[in-house]
C-alpha cells in the first residue's frame, strides 16, 4: 500500500473498513476497541476510532505544532479481550499545506541629501521722502491767486506735514 499523505495544518479523518471474524460467536463482554497509533522519533499518539455501521473512522487532530512535517509510522490496533491484533500498519507522511509569505526588501541605497533653509522675507519699504524741516523761525508764506484779484488768501505753512486734501479744498474754493 502507498503511503497516506495527510495536512498537518487541519483535521484529517481516515475511514477503515475493519472485519472480524468469529466475534458474534464467541462469548465476550466488552465490545472490541480499535484505535490508530502513530509513531514519530520517541514519540506516540493513540487515536481512538469510533465505530459507524461496518467501518470504523479515525479523526485525527490539527498537529502542526505538536509533529514534525515528514513520515510517521502508523498501525491499527484492535483488542478483543485479552487479544491484541494489528490488522493494518503502514507509514503516513505529514507536511504542511501550501503556504504563501510576502516580506519588503529594504535596500540602503545612498539617498540624496535634503536640506531645508528658512529666510525671513522682508518687504522692500517705500521710501518716502519727507519735506524739508522748516526753520523754527515762524514764517508765513503768502500765496496769490491771479485768477481772483480781489481776495487773497493767505496760507500758513506749518511745521506738521501738509494735508493734501485740504489744499485741493482750498483750490477749489478758489475757483
Amino acid at each position: 500500500m502507498d503511503n497516506i499523505k495527510l495536512s498537518l495544518d487541519r483535521e484529517n479523518i481516515l475511514e477503515f473498513n475493519v472485519d472480524i471474524q468469529g466475534y458474534s460467536n464467541a462469548s465476550i463482554s466488552k465490545p472490541p476497541q480499535v484505535r490508530m497509533i502513530l509513531e514519530q522519533k520517541n514519540m506516540g499518539f493513540c487515536m481512538v476510532a469510533k465505530k459507524e455501521d461496518n467501518n470504523y473512522s479515525v479523526v485525527i487532530p490539527e498537529m502542526n505544532n505538536i509533529l514534525e512535517s515528514g513520515v510517521c509510522d502508523a498501525r491499527m490496533e484492535v483488542i478483543i479481550d485479552n487479544k491484541y491484533f494489528v490488522p493494518w500498519e503502514s507509514q503516513i507522511e505529514f507536511d504542511k499545506e501550501v503556504k504563501v509569505e510576502a516580506a519588503p526588501i529594504v535596500r540602503n541605497d545612498p539617498q540624496r541629501s535634503l536640506s531645508v533653509k528658512a529666510e525671513p522675507v522682508i518687504p522692500k519699504e517705500k521710501i518716502i521722502e519727507a519735506p524739508a524741516p522748516i526753520p523754527k523761525k515762524s514764517r508765513s508764506v503768502k500765496l496769490i491767486v491771479d485768477n481772483m484779484p480781489k481776495k487773497k488768501k493767505i496760507i500758513k505753512k506749518s511745521r506738521t506735514k501738509l494735508n493734501v486734501e485740504n489744499i485741493d479744498k482750498l483750490f477749489s474754493q478758489l475757483s
